[in-house]
């Protein structure tokens, strides 16, 4: 396997690892806040939400694509129905992502182990990768606009989350920074695979 073959593999499995990370087992944005009488937590990522409330004592997490009343409204016309969608096109998106990343993963490490050597650039992968990082780069901008936007129809989910509270923190966590990072790590991978010829 030669050098920038061997990295482009190398930088396109890291991708996978961090996209899996940021996605699967972590929230993108976090909130904490104290209303009145209660301290509420909410943590919102792009297969679940969980919450949690002291007043009440309850805690738990819905599944995004199944949560509330589909014709409940969030604001404006925006209804919640609408917001499972949203979710779904991000769920989509992301799974598309990972999978073409695995398949440009293992086309490269397959190619990067045959005894045969490829005189062409390695466009297979590059092409695979590249259609990772769009569709990467798709599902965390989607959530981005529907928490900036969408949710609160022109205001954020932080801002209308905060009305009422004090003691108030909002804000992407670390596993959102992860998700960009796989996005930069996977168009890297693509500029390798597209400039090396093995």
């Amino acid at each position: 396997m030669g050098s920038g073959h061997g990295t482009g593999v190398f930088f396109t499995f890291l991708a996978i690892v961090l996209g899996v990370i940021a996605t699967v087992t972590h929230h993108w944005l976090d909130m904490n806040g104290d209303y009145t009488v209660s301290h509420n937590t909410v943590k919102v990522g792009l297969f679940e939400t969980c919450s949690s409330q002291s007043l009440t004592g309850s805690s738990g997490c819905d599944i995004n694509t199944d949560i509330g009343n589909p014709d409940d409204k969030i604001c404006g016309d925006h209804t919640v129905g609408q917001m499972r969608q949203y979710f779904r096109a991000m769920q989509a998106f992301t799974i598309a992502a990972v999978v073409f990343a695995l398949v440009a993963f293992i086309f490269g490490f397959a190619r990067g182990c045959a005894k045969r050597r490829f005189t062409t650039p390695s466009v297979f992968e590059g092409t695979f990768t590249t259609l990772a990082c769009i569709f990467s780069i798709i599902t965390w901008a989607l959530f981005l606009h529907f928490t900036l936007e969408w949710y609160g129809c022109g205001q954020s989910y932080c801002s209308v989350a905060g009305q009422g509270a004090n003691n108030f923190s909002c804000g992407y966590n670390y596993s959102f920074a992860l998700a960009v990072a796989s996005s930069g790590f996977l168009l890297l991978s693509a500029a390798i695979f597209f400039a090396t010829g093995e």
